[in-house]
């Protein structure tokens, strides 16, 4: 895992560490997270898988729970009361 020094903002993508000057990799990489959403507790597990899946912006973990409620739908934010907001 690499992080951005600039922003903190977190990728898989460790080819990135290459340019040092800009990322800086994690070695262990992620250890845990919380669910922007929910709090669910997000790690890695051999015997709770549950708890290693997710979705990330890089920065911000949502649970596969969240991510299907909340996150799935093309439309999620549009809404049919336009007045609330």
């Amino acid at each position: 895992m690499a992080a951005e020094r600039k922003t903190g903002r977190l990728s898989f993508d460790s080819d990135l560490a290459a340019n040092d000057q800009l990322f800086t990799l994690l070695r262990g990489g992620w250890k845990k997270d919380l669910c922007r959403i929910c709090r669910w507790e997000l790690f890695e597990s051999e015997d709770q898988p549950e708890h290693g899946t997710g979705y990330t912006n890089g920065r911000d973990w949502v649970c596969i729970e969240c991510y299907e409620k909340f996150l799935k739908g093309p439309d999620f934010f549009a809404s049919a009361h336009p007045e609330i907001t």
